[in-house]
Order: C-alpha cells, then sequence, then structure tokens
C-alpha cells in the first residue's frame, strides 16, 4: 500500500471513530441486566423483581414500559421522573404499591395504570400522581376537578362501562396543563368522540385549551357582577338593591345568577350588601377554597409535599409538655418526660433553603380518610391567603394492639409503639414478675392548621398541636399503678405537642 493510500484509510477509520462517538454521544442506549434505556427514558423492564425502585438515571418512564408485567407489586418512582408514558403500567394486574418519592409535577399518560390493583384499590374519586389527574373514578356526570390539581392527564374521564358518563367537568385556575383528550369520555356509534362540557372562568388556561381544542365549554358568571362586565363595583351593589326593592325590573339569566350572591334564588337587600362587601374586598366568594374534607386534605397534603421537594427556607418552634400528671410511679412519670423540650425551654431553628433538615423537619404526610376527620374548614383571610384547619375524630390505641393510627398519618406524634418501646429499653421490662405496665394511648382534637398563598400553592405557615392522654395500669416494682398514693382512680398523663412551621422563603 502506497503511503497516501496509508494516509487515506487512517484518515476514514479517524472520520468513523468520531463519527461513532458523536453518535453514540447523542443516543446512548444503557442496556443492563434490569433496564434498557435510551438518553434517559426506560424503554423497558427486564428484571424479576417483585419491588422496583428505580434508579436516578432514569428521567422518563416510556410508553409500555411494565406493560403486562405480572410480577412487579410495587414500584418506587423517584422525583426526578418527569413523564409516565401511555400504558406504561397496563395489565400489570398484581401492581399494588406505587410510591412517590417526592413526585410533584409529572406528566402522565393515557392509560399508564389501568388494570393495576393500585388503580383498582384507590379509595379516593380523584386519582393523582403529584398534582397530575390522571383517571376519575367517581360516579357522578357532573365533576369538580379539586384546587389541588394544575394538570389533567390524556383520557381522564373515559367512561369505564359502570356508573355515569362524565357529561361537564368544572375546571379551576389551578389547573394549567392539558394533555391530548383530557376531556374525552367515549366514541359513539356513529365513531364521533364525545367530549365533557367544561365550566371554565373567563380568561383561564381552560378556556384556552378548549378555544384551541374545540372542545365546548361555558363561562362561569364572576358572583356580583350582574351588569357582567368582568367587574365587580358599587355600581352593581347599586342595581341590585333597586331590583330586590322592586324599583329596577328583576334580573334574567346570567345577570341574575350573578346577583343571587346566597344562592337562595331570590334578589335581596342582602344580596347587595354582600355585593358591597365584594366591591370592597372584603369578600371573595370565588375564591378555590376546598369543599368537602377530601379536598382539604389534598389540599395539605400538595402543599407540604411540594415543600419536602422545593425544600425552602422556614423557621420551626415547638415543644412537647405534660399539662397533667395524675400517677403515683416517679419512674413512669420521668421516663415519659425523657426526651422532650418544654414550652419554657423551648427555641426557633430556622432551615435553610435546599437543606435536608428543610426536607426532614416537613412531616410526610400519608393521610387520606376523610372519615377520621372530626372538624374541619377553609377561609380566605384578609392578606387574601387560604386557611385551612382539619381537626381529627378521637382515637384509641392500646400497647396490647398497636396500629398505625390515623393521628399518626397527618401528625408527627408519640406513636403507641415508641411508647412501649421507652417500657421495653428500660429496667422496668427486666422483672415481669414485679412489673406489668400496660398503657392506653388517647389521641382527641389533634388539629392542623395551614396557610398557604393560593397563587403559589407556596406554605405560610404551618401549625400542629397534638394532644394526648396516656392511662396506665398494671404493676410497678410489685405495686398497683394509679393516679396517686391514696387515690385509686386510674393513673392519667396528658401531653401537649405543639409545632409552628412559620417564615417560609422559596427564594432564599
Amino acid at each position: 500500500m502506497t503511503k497516501i493510500k496509508k494516509i487515506a484509510a487512517f484518515m476514514l477509520c479517524l472520520l468513523l471513530i468520531l463519527s461513532a462517538n458523536v453518535f453514540a454521544a447523542d443516543y446512548q442506549t444503557v442496556v443492563d441486566s434490569d433496564y434498557d434505556i435510551l438518553n434517559g427514558v426506560l424503554l423497558s423492564y427486564n428484571g424479576s423483581d417483585s419491588a422496583v425502585t428505580l434508579p436516578y438515571n432514569i428521567t422518563a418512564i416510556g410508553g409500555g414500559a411494565f406493560k403486562d408485567n405480572k410480577n412487579i407489586t410495587s414500584v418506587t418512582i423517584p422525583s426526578n421522573i418527569t413523564s409516565i408514558g401511555a400504558e406504561a403500567f397496563e395489565n400489570c394486574s398484581n401492581l399494588e404499591t406505587v410510591n412517590l418519592d417526592g413526585v410533584w409535577n409529572i406528566e402522565v399518560g393515557s392509560h399508564a395504570f389501568e388494570g393495576t390493583k393500585w388503580l383498582q384499590n384507590y379509595s379516593e374519586p380523584y386519582v393523582t400522581i403529584g398534582r397530575t389527574l390522571i383517571k376519575y373514578k367517581g360516579s357522578k356526570s357532573a365533576v369538580e376537578v379539586p384546587v389541588t390539581v394544575n394538570a389533567i392527564a390524556s383520557d381522564c374521564f373515559e367512561y369505564s362501562g359502570s356508573g355515569n358518563v362524565v357529561s361537564q367537568v368544572t375546571i379551576p385556575d389551578s389547573v394549567t396543563k392539558f394533555y391530548e383528550d383530557c376531556l374525552y369520555t367515549y366514541t359513539s356509534s356513529s365513531g364521533e368522540d364525545i367530549f365533557a362540557l367544561a365550566v371554565v372562568k373567563a380568561g383561564s388556561e381552560a378556556e384556552n385549551y378548549c378555544k384551541s381544542n374545540g372542545i365546548g365549554y361555558k363561562v362561569t358568571v364572576k358572583t356580583g357582577d350582574v351588569d357582567l362586565d368582568g367587574k365587580v363595583t358599587a355600581i352593581d351593589a347599586r342595581k341590585t338593591l333597586r331590583v330586590s326593592a322592586g324599583l329596577s325590573p328583576m334580573f334574567t339569566g346570567s345577570a341574575f345568577d350573578a346577583a343571587d350572591v346566597d344562592k337562595n334564588g331570590e334578589i335581596t337587600a342582602v344580596d347587595a350588601r354582600h355585593i358591597l362587601r365584594i366591591a370592597a374586598n372584603l369578600e371573595n366568594p370565588d375564591s378555590d377554597l376546598p369543599s368537602s374534607a377530601s379536598e382539604a386534605i389534598e389540599t395539605i397534603k400538595s402543599a407540604v409535599d411540594d415543600a419536602r421537594s422545593k425544600r425552602p427556607q422556614y423557621t420551626k418552634f415547638s415543644y412537647q409538655e405534660f399539662v397533667t400528671e395524675k400517677i403515683n410511679k416517679w419512674t413512669i412519670k420521668q421516663l415519659m418526660k425523657n426526651g422532650l423540650t418544654d414550652s419554657s425551654s423551648a427555641a426557633s431553628t430556622t432551615y435553610k433553603e435546599g437543606s435536608d433538615d428543610s426536607y426532614s423537619n416537613l412531616y410526610n404526610i400519608t393521610f387520606s380518610n376523610p372519615d377520621a376527620v372530626d372538624s374541619w374548614s377553609a377561609s380566605t383571610t384578609s392578606e387574601g391567603y387560604t386557611k385551612i384547619t382539619v381537626t381529627l375524630a378521637n382515637e384509641t390505641v392500646g400497647s396490647d394492639d398497636i396500629y398505625t393510627t390515623e393521628a399518626e398519618k397527618l401528625f408527627p406524634i408519640e406513636t403507641a409503639a415508641k411508647t412501649k418501646a421507652r417500657f421495653d429499653d428500660s429496667r422496668m421490662a427486666h422483672d415481669s414478675s414485679l412489673n406489668d405496665v400496660n398503657f392506653n394511648v388517647i389521641y382527641h382534637h389533634c388539629t392542623l392548621v395551614l396557610t398557604i398563598d393560593p397563587d403559589t400553592g407556596n406554605i405560610v405557615d404551618l401549625t400542629e398541636d397534638m394532644y394526648y392522654y396516656f392511662q396506665f395500669d398494671g404493676k410497678l416494682g410489685g405495686t398497683k399503678i394509679q393516679a396517686g398514693t391514696f387515690d385509686s382512680s386510674p393513673a392519667v398523663m396528658e401531653r401537649h405537642d405543639h409545632v409552628l412551621l412559620s417564615s417560609f422563603d422559596y427564594n432564599a
């Protein structure tokens, strides 16, 4: 081979190597025994594990990646996952647990979890992944999307074959992302795709989506805007007052709906007074407040999950103290106080933005049972913030039958298991012939108050007050445990835990 041919061959080989490297850089495929990954997208899962935790080098789950996998029973989806493709877990019939590790804003394709036990057993009518509504499981034909939702997935309202077909969907301002065919319900016998009618606010992203995609919609009337000019002013109040006094003709249609503030079917001076207060920003009847205990709970969970994901800067002030101590055993009294900080010695601590402390001191709420709520309320503060208060019903758990209570799913309380561990780790457990301590824990009036900015969903402050009665019986040192030396009534210690998280700064 001549020298020129050798040089040419060398240059050709070099060019091929460089081209291969460029191609590989742009289309990097990672294949191992369990995962096929292309540019961060999981194409397929080839493993045999029943419990799957996705690795952090995966940023998206491709369409059908786990489809028809009968072996998988649980999956943990980390916070770096930005999308789940269509049919990703479809017909994974044994998939019962979906762990969302800080997942918040995520795109979910159609039928991603169809045919799974997780979807089948989901107890709430609105099935969400992060803040994306992926499925409506309820039976109503007129549906109101919760204010905690900011995206609606494809085929979310598709008719399942039972219950009512969803014919109308009221969409709050919080929803800003609408995936393809998200309002599709079924295909008619003539082959026409039928979509639910959207009820939207004027100028909202929902209205823009409906206009752009030819979806039928109607615009809700602003309460108090009787002249339908988009504003509520003293003029609207004056017109309403004249109508209520019979000095002007009765409103009709949308004007009547706007004037009937208290929704009693009549136009009265009371409505005029409300409209005047709305015009003066003293009332805000159209705020997207939770309308049920379930919505209140979801709002709280979403705000806390979002904060855990963003790790803002905030200040924590907390204490734990006993307010009642009716017990004849000093050793039990001291044991129950170990590790507690009373109100007189409590101090505030500030956790920096992005720190592990910012994450860990925001309690991971798993509570989802509205039947365990004793009372709740939602209101708009004078600053325009949303304030939600939830109080749980009383709940009792004993040392002989320890289980996970509803209270510990919502609050960072001392669990019955931890109380039992206090005794098991002490010298009281070592001589069963002399020591036999039993207890009940009664959680009562445990209350959470959350204030959030409705425009951003960010927490303004969070207050938790937890109350416990510890009732003791049995014996210690061979003598009976009771209220006092000469008081044979049951021994009781009442504890109050207080937590205040405030001064939240998401851009410290």
